[in-house]
């Protein structure tokens, strides 16, 4: 196997959705921390996510559609379902988080780690071709990032 394919930051951008801070998090109890998740997350995503996700590519001269690699946090089957959904993605375009849930399972936020990696190891766009990789957070927060691949 050769050296591993890389990404290169371009763009970054944090949201942190109004009104959300019950819709995901984390609870300290005596028996360690439980997640707060609530069933209102996908619909939260749908509702945000296209919007945030242009803004950051505009910014660059690109829309979705110039986007051939999409990294996606595996925070579930749900979520997955609700980014693909949202953005108008393929089912292969998410093949990597499901891969990343099936294999490690929900690694909350740090997923997106799991993803990248497989995702570098897997993705036949050419160098320079541009990525975005996606991850949520408790309050409900969105977390964007423009890539773009380097190596093959």
């Amino acid at each position: 196997m050769g050296p591993r394919r890389t990404a290169r930051v371009v763009d970054t951008r944090s949201v942190l959705y109004p009104g959300t801070t019950d819709a995901l998090g984390w609870e300290v109890r005596d028996t360690g921390f439980a997640i707060v998740l609530s069933a209102d997350l996908p619909d939260l995503l749908g509702a945000h996510l296209l919007a945030d996700v242009k803004g950051l590519l505009a910014e660059h001269g690109l829309t979705p559609a110039d986007v051939p690699t999409w990294v996606v946090h595996a925070g579930g089957p749900r979520v997955i379902d609700a980014v693909r959904d949202a953005l108008g993605l393929a089912e292969d375009d998410v093949r990597e988080s499901r891969a990343s849930l099936a294999g490690a399972g929900n690694l909350s936020s740090v997923s997106v780690l799991d993803v990248l990696a497989r995702t570098l190891d897997h993705s036949a766009a050419p160098a320079g071709a541009p990525a975005v990789l996606m991850a949520f957070g408790p309050g409900v927060s969105c977390e964007l990032v423009l890539l773009r691949l380097e190596g093959s």
